[in-house]
């Protein structure tokens, strides 16, 4: 089995065979990326290829700082955990912070 281990090239991975994906946006919306991914599993890419843009700008986000920063931030704008980074990592710079609650919002409205 291959499965994906970058979310922003998920897609273009599902639609060459893979059968898997280890993902970081996973961790914060956990379920519209099952939902995606059972999409491409099941050979229907037309309509995984509508959930994936609808996520896609929040896979970038998640790679604008070291991993895991803008993950962690991420859940915990979905009061999940608490933003605090333990040394050496440091939260993510605040424009980066708020680059990433834009796209977790805007991937939260796309799937409501």
């Amino acid at each position: 089995p291959l499965f994906s281990g970058d979310d922003t090239l998920a897609l273009a991975q599902f639609s060459l065979g893979f059968t898997g994906s280890i993902s970081i946006v996973g961790n914060v919306i956990p379920k519209e990326w099952k939902a995606f991914v059972d999409l491409a599993l099941k050979g229907d890419f037309i309509e995984a290829r509508k959930a994936f843009f609808a996520l896609h700008d929040l896979c970038l986000a998640m790679v604008l700082e070291t991993n895991p920063q803008c993950v962690k931030y991420a859940v915990s704008l979905l009061d999940r955990c608490r933003p605090k980074m333990r040394l050496p990592l440091i939260e993510p710079s605040e424009e980066n912070q708020r680059k990433v609650k834009e796209k977790v919002l805007i991937a939260e409205l796309a799937w409501q």
